[in-house]
């Protein structure tokens, strides 16, 4: 019990960390911004069929369980580590148990908590087998964009079998937008590890431009991959092709913050595992139509921060 104590202290420490570095007027416009968005996010949940919103919560919290990226670290110091899962998974659906308990959906209220916390007995993260040869091979003018070099051949063993099963599932409605959603998760660990100093001296030489030409690129790269999931689902459901188009505009924001928040945090050939942390709560902010627009803020705030870093790396 003391070490996870220990740990949750920790996580408050990372907590305070971070809100230093935004500073006090972010924070300020983001409490503005938050606690409406939150009383509205509350509501709305409370307004849904309670099955409904149990079921969202076990999305939210299976999403963040299977994407953690500190399982080593607490393996190390926990014997059963689980423990300190439940714990941290019970701070996150308390308001919404409390919701529902309160306005007597004891049923739907059992099913979130049983839900959520036996995600703490499944693996944290999904071991697959590893090829020791790329799956994939680029073209020499592909190496500019080394992010996408290196994600594709260490994800292509996990994207291409989402991919031709989304093909084949096409004209199930759900089956297009959930795989785009996928897809752009994947891509965000494609930011995680930063490049040698070399790489930003050989393709940039000023900041600003640096950052805007890779988010362009990149957005560029991701959408002209899933440009036949996108088409298909225009030819099969057109008539819900609005909710494409914000699902659009919602997984593009996944490049930008993660490529800002990259550069924010950038040291030469380390990787960012204390970056899957931000990544996953921004993640989930996205999940929720009223607080999307958090990261968008956020992503200002860390594109500010690189052009800082990364100036001091250039000059």
């Amino acid at each position: 019990m003391y070490m996870i104590k220990a740990i949750l202290r920790i996580r408050f420490n990372q907590l305070m960390r971070i809100l230093d570095e935004i500073g006090a007027i972010y924070i300020l416009l983001l409490l503005l911004v938050l606690f409406p968005l939150l009383m509205g996010v509350l509501d709305k949940l409370t307004n849904l069929p309670s099955t409904v919103t149990a079921v969202i919560m076990i999305v939210i919290v299976g999403s963040i369980h299977l994407s953690r990226q500190d399982k080593d670290f607490v393996k190390l110091i926990l014997n059963q580590p689980f423990k300190l899962y439940i714990t941290e998974y019970v701070l996150i659906i308390l308001p919404v148990a409390i919701g529902l308990i309160h306005s007597g959906h004891w049923q739907a209220a059992g099913l979130m908590s049983v839900g959520t916390l036996s995600m703490a007995f499944l693996p944290v993260t999904l071991k697959l087998w590893k090829r020791q040869s790329p799956l994939l091979r680029f073209s020499a003018t592909f190496t500019r964009h080394y992010e996408w070099l290196n994600g594709l051949r260490k994800s292509a063993y996990l994207i291409i079998p989402i991919y031709i099963v989304s093909l084949a599932l096409s004209g199930f409605t759900a089956v297009i937008p959930i795989v785009l959603f996928v897809l752009g998760l994947i891509t965000t660990d494609f930011y995680m590890d930063c490049e040698p100093r070399i790489f930003l001296e050989l393709y940039g030489n000023n900041a600003r431009s640096f950052l805007r030409k890779k988010i362009y690129h990149h957005l560029i790269i991701f959408w002209i991959a899933c440009l036949p999931l996108v088409l298909l689902f225009f030819i099969f459901h057109y008539s819900y092709w609005y909710i494409l188009l914000v699902l659009i505009l919602v997984i593009s924001v996944l490049p930008i913050l993660s490529i800002t928040l990259k550069y924010a945090t950038y040291q030469p050939n380390i990787r960012l595992t204390q970056n899957g942390f931000v990544i996953g709560l921004m993640v989930a902010f996205l999940t929720i139509p009223f607080t999307q627009p958090v990261p968008l803020v956020m992503a200002v705030f860390y594109y500010k921060k690189a052009v800082r870093n990364l100036e001091e790396f250039m000059n």
